[in-house]
């Protein structure tokens, strides 16, 4: 039997945003894969947004929580459809997918409206991306998803 080896991997890019204001962000995305063992390795997101000063933005500037609501609400929608798009990539048989969507209680608890949930993002141009990490909206095999939503449509009534 080979041994297995311990795996650290960290990846990182920086992507430009600008705030409703007009305010030039710059993101750093680290990505991170941790293997110590088990059925799968690890993967992480970490996110540190900083204004045109240097200073950091919080994600509680970019996203209110008088925000959550609405952006729950979309990114419900949009993940249900990503999700349906990955199984048709696994050659699943529509029976088999419809079982598999049938039970959207992850979804839902990982979409809800909570800060935890609503914790990995940034700005990406005018756009507010939203990384959903490993297990928090559905198994390990599907993988991480994210939502991008324009910032305008976020703010709008």
């Amino acid at each position: 039997m080979e041994e297995q080896k311990y795996s650290f991997i960290a990846d990182y890019k920086l992507l430009e945003g600008e705030t409703l204001t007009g305010s030039s962000t710059i993101s750093y995305v680290f990505t991170i894969y941790i293997y110590t063992g088990g059925a799968h390795g690890s993967t992480q997101i970490n996110v540190f947004t900083q204004d045109e000063f240097g200073r950091t933005i919080n994600i509680e500037d970019i996203l209110p929580a008088d925000k959550l609501e609405k952006v729950s609400k979309l990114a419900f929608v949009d993940l249900q459809n990503q999700r349906k798009t990955k199984l048709k990539e696994f050659k699943m048989s529509d029976k088999e997918m419809a079982e598999t969507l049938k039970d959207d209680s992850w979804l839902k608890e990982g979409t809800a409206p909570t800060r935890d949930n609503y914790s990995v993002a940034w700005l990406d141009g005018s756009d507010l991306v939203i990384s959903f990490g490993q297990y928090q909206i559905a198994s390990y095999a599907e993988g991480m998803f994210e939502v991008k939503i324009p910032l305008s449509t976020i703010n709008s009534n």
